[in-house]
Formats: structure tokens, sequence, C-alpha cells
């Protein structure tokens, strides 16, 4: 038969059963899992942009228009710079057969010499005289159904072909196509007035530039982030 005495706890231990556990103690890990809890439930509503910088490729429309030489040809500039207007003759052009075509303005702008520049082919370049920079890229697929036409984006030139200055500048979106392209939809915008002139002087001939555009596609809250972080 197991004696009683065996049940018997010793005088310590007795001592920590009977006593009642202070309040740090009964509500500390309450108070955890609650702050925890109240810390998960403000990730919900604490949200933070979604910004994606995909390459772009900024044009001046109209195109810049050159006045080239093919080889063998006499080239007879008649105008050298300044202003000019539509349909009016920058060149006259002579071929080894004795045969001629005259070279007519696309548009009203400004002649300027462009040898220096561009080599011994291109005598002058014609800048119109209203234009403005247009800029096209394209985004991964999934971001194609965000609400991005119309937003209003920032347009860095890391490094345009002339300057090689670095600019910033503003623009909006003005349509994006539902249609991918491996994996990617085509979108167009154009850089605001301001801008425009911006770049016209920084990159002086210069009928294109390579940058990058900073598009913020969405709010995402800070829980999103953790639990797609968690999927991933």
């Amino acid at each position: 038969m197991i004696q009683k005495s065996a049940y018997q706890h010793s005088f310590e231990v007795q001592e920590i059963i009977g006593k009642t556990p202070g309040w740090m103690v009964r509500w500390g890990i309450t108070a955890l899992f609650s702050t925890l809890f109240m810390l998960l439930l403000a990730s919900a509503f604490i949200s933070y942009p979604v910004v994606i910088t995909p390459d772009v490729q900024l044009v001046l429309t109209p195109p810049l228009f050159y006045v080239q030489r093919e080889a063998g040809e006499t080239v007879t500039l008649q105008k050298t710079n300044g202003p000019v207007n539509a349909q009016a003759v920058l060149a006259v052009v002579a071929d080894t057969s004795g045969n001629s075509r005259s070279i007519i303005a696309p548009y009203a702008g400004v002649v300027e010499p462009f040898g220096a520049f561009q080599g011994n082919d291109t005598l002058a370049v014609v800048i119109p005289g209203q234009a403005h920079y247009e800029f096209r890229g394209t985004l991964p697929a999934m971001y194609a159904k965000q609400n991005i036409k119309g937003a209003r984006v920032n347009v860095i030139i890391a490094k345009n072909r002339i300057s090689g200055e670095r600019v910033v500048l503003q623009g909006t979106i003005h349509d994006i196509s539902p249609v991918a392209v491996s994996g990617h939809c085509p979108f167009w915008g154009s850089l605001d007035p301001v801008s425009d002139k911006k770049l016209g002087q920084a990159a002086v001939l210069s009928g294109v530039c390579d940058g990058v555009i900073e598009i913020t596609i969405s709010e995402r809250s800070v829980l999103k982030r953790i639990i797609s972080g968690a999927i991933i």
C-alpha cells in the first residue's frame, strides 16, 4: 500500500502552489497576444504606395526631319539655318545620271546645320515648330488591369543622347493596351508643356531619349505585403 506521505509536497512547492500569481504573470500572455493582434489589425489599415519604374523611350512628335545625301549625290542647300515654312524647298539633289529632285520641308520649323553632329551624309535638320515629346514603353501584364490611364507620372531621363544630363520631367499616361505581347502590355503618354520645353532645351537636336517613368500602381496594406511575402 502506497503511503500517504508519498503524495505530500515539500514546503517550497506548497508555498508556490498556494500563492496567487501576480497580475503580470496572470495577464502577461493575454496582454502580449492582445498587443500582437492590435498591431496586426492596424497593419490592415496602414498602406503604402506600390511604385514601378518601367523603361521608356521619349520620341519627338513629329520627328526631326533630316536633310541627307546619298552616295554619289550632289546636294545644294537652299536653306542652311533659321525659320522655314511647311513645303519650302530645303535642298536640290542631283545624282550621277543628271536627274534632280527637291527635298521639301514637311512642316514649319527651324533649320539647323547638322553635319557636325551626324557626319557628312547629314547636312541639316529641321526642328518642328509645333512639337511635343511622347513616351512609350511596356508594363508587365499583371499591372494592365490597374487603372493607370490618365495617371500622372515622373519621367526620368538618366542620360540623354546629346547633353548626357539627368532630367526629371512630368507627364501623363494616355492609354495602355489590354493585349499582352510576351507578357507585357504597351502603353504611351506625353509630357506636360513645361516638361516639353525643359527637355527640348536639355536635348537640343535629339529626337529620341531613353529613360524610365515612376508609376504609382496602387496602395497596398502592410498586412497584404506580409501575407504575399509569406506566400512567396
